[in-house]
Parts: C-alpha cells; sequence; structure tokens
C-alpha cells in the first residue's frame, strides 16, 4: 500500500514537472517571436536613421550652396546628422542585445 502511494506521488510529480516544461516552452516560444518583432521594429528605426543622415548630408550641401546665407542652416543640417548617428548607434545595441537574447533562448 505504501508502494502504491509512493508511484502515484511520483507520477503526479512528473505529470506537474511535464505541466511545467510545457508552460516554459511556451514561453520561450513567445520570447523568441516578440524578439523577432521587435527585431523588425529596430530595422524600421535603423532605415530611419539613416535616411535621416542622408537628409543631414544633403542639407549640408544645400546649405554650403547658399553660403553665407546657409550657414545657419548649416548648422541644424549638423545637429540633424549627429542625432541620425546616435539612433544609428543605438539601433546598433539593441540589436547586438536582441542577438544576444535570442542565442540565450535557444540555450533554454
Amino acid at each position: 500500500n505504501n508502494c502504491k502511494e509512493i508511484v502515484h506521488s511520483l507520477v503526479s510529480d512528473v505529470r506537474e514537472m511535464e505541466k511545467s516544461s510545457e508552460e516554459s516552452l511556451h514561453s520561450v516560444k513567445q520570447l523568441e517571436k516578440h524578439t523577432k518583432e521587435v527585431e523588425k521594429i529596430i530595422g524600421f528605426v535603423g532605415e530611419i536613421a539613416a535616411q535621416t543622415n542622408l537628409l543631414a548630408l544633403n542639407a549640408s550641401i544645400e546649405a554650403a550652396r547658399a553660403g553665407e546665407h546657409g550657414r545657419g542652416f548649416a548648422v541644424v543640417a549638423e545637429e540633424v546628422r549627429k542625432l541620425a548617428d546616435q539612433s544609428a548607434d543605438a539601433v546598433q545595441g539593441i540589436t547586438n542585445l536582441i542577438l544576444n537574447i535570442q542565442h540565450e533562448v535557444k540555450n533554454v
């Protein structure tokens, strides 16, 4: 009778572990899905940063063509370029972080 209770308890524990494993697997899959969604958004932000950088370059060229009258615009264009560079750096940092998260998730 005692053996029967032990076996019953073991079976119950195994079922709980199975349920917990299934829940963990579901959570890991959701995490993978969400990191891929974030990856897409970061790609979009990276494209915006690249386009902004190009616009700043074009604005600098136009400011130079305007000569003395374009000097103030050149300062603004340079600040926009700096912001684009900072955005690109942030995108790279977030991309690296996401890659690390994806690597860790695969090891779970």
